[in-house]
């Protein structure tokens, strides 16, 4: 446990939190308190001498409600810790000891400190390599984790923390800083270790959703397999979207099949590393351009528009979609599909409140094939011999 948190933002000042003096004060507050910390971790280092500078970095902070009520909130911190640059020299006296890069994460309501939360992370110096997929290995909380290189930037998958936040109010407030466990190093850089998040009584994170599934025979060619399997393109779309956020977020999805519950590996045409740019809380009407969306140099724009959340509340949000497409899946008659979203390896995780839409089931199997008029789950000679055989029948409704 790191000690208490001493921090004028917890004074009589705070009336005045949400005004932009108010504000600007506790964010100089909040950076001052988080380099007061890793100055303080810094001198019982025990790696101090190690060539690579390790950077604790807050990414971003969701308030959303619970996954099981609606009127409790979760403050969801996600965070992770840079490594650069790359160390050239030989690594440390032992060779093989780890790096320790351990870090208390101090969560506050309103300048009271409700939970303090350690994380065991270290690196393993001798597996670190220039950026270009993973860059080296670490581990967190005995967990091994492959470091990813992100914007050129060799760094941990996103670590994420959910905080519950009792009796949160509208004009509350919640801060969080991110200080050097005991005994690790120091941090390379103070500046990203503190964040200071206003409530408003609306939700404010991000959110994948799956949309609109539908399902097409696919080429004639590859209509009818063995076994008796037919062949369906499966087409969807993915929202993604952010609430009460003004700063890049990458939101990537994967998305997985599954048919009858088992998961395939089927091949997904479709850009999946979206990054947003949201430059527009969604406040004021929800009916306005709100940011820029990029996939892989692809550019599109983000819209207002409303959505909900697992509790049926609607709400504005800053919102992109892109169209999916999974060729050739082979299916037999009374076969379910579903579509299910994962984050991308370095995108933000998924939210409390927020995991009812993450799965989109295919259409019922009298949508699948509107030629099957026989019912088998293939269109063929016989829905043709059954069509001559009733040519000219006028059947009374």
């Amino acid at each position: 446990m790191p000690p208490p948190v001493s921090t004028a933002a917890s004074g009589p000042t705070q009336q005045s939190r949400c005004g932009g003096e108010g504000k600007r004060w506790i964010m100089k507050t909040l950076t001052t308190t988080a380099a007061l910390f890793a100055a303080c971790m810094a001198s019982t280092s025990a790696h101090a001498q190690i060539s690579a500078a390790y950077n604790r970095s807050i990414r971003a902070v969701a308030i959303t409600p619970s996954s099981t009520n609606p009127n409790e909130h979760v403050a969801t911190v996600v965070f992770t810790v840079e490594i650069r640059p790359l160390p050239t020299d030989p690594a440390p006296e032992g060779g093989t000891t780890n790096v320790n890069v351990g870090t208390n994460l101090l969560v506050m309501h309103n300048g009271t400190p409700i939970a303090a939360v350690p994380f065991d992370i270290s690196v393993d110096p001798l597996s670190l390599t220039p950026c270009g997929g993973s860059c080296g290995q670490g581990a967190t909380n005995g967990m091994a984790a492959a470091l990813l290189c992100i914007d050129g930037i060799c760094q941990f998958p996103p670590i994420a923390a959910p905080i519950p936040i009792p009796n949160l109010d509208p004009s509350d407030f919640i801060e969080v800083i991110l200080v050097p466990a005991t005994g690790s190093v120091p941090d390379s850089n103070t500046a990203d270790n503190a964040r200071f998040v206003p409530y408003n009584g609306s939700s404010i994170g991000w959110n994948r959703a799956v949309r609109n599934v539908s399902m097409q025979p696919s080429s004639p060619s590859a209509t009818e397999g063995a076994g008796g399997d037919s062949f369906f393109d499966v087409f969807f779309d993915i929202e993604y979207s952010s609430f009460g956020i003004q700063h890049q977020l990458f939101l990537g999805a994967q998305p997985m099949l599954l048919i009858n519950g088992s998961p395939v590996n089927p091949n997904v045409v479709g850009c999946n590393d979206w990054i947003a740019s949201p430059n527009s809380e969604c406040t004021i009407t929800c009916d306005a351009d709100c940011g820029t969306s990029n996939c892989g140099g692809q550019q599109s724009d983000l819209d207002c528009r409303l959505t909900e959340n697992d509790y049926n509340q609607q709400f504005c949000a800053c919102l992109g979609e892109s169209s999916f497409f999974i060729p050739a899946v082979p299916l037999q008659p009374g076969d379910e599909i579903v579509v299910i979203l994962r984050p991308v390896p370095g995108a933000l995780p998924e939210l409390p409140g927020f995991g009812d839409d993450d799965e989109g089931e295919g259409p019922a199997d009298c949508e699948l094939c509107p030629g099957d008029l026989n019912g088998d789950g293939i269109v063929n000679g016989a829905d043709l011999a059954t069509l001559l055989a009733n040519w000219g029948i006028c059947f009374p409704v």
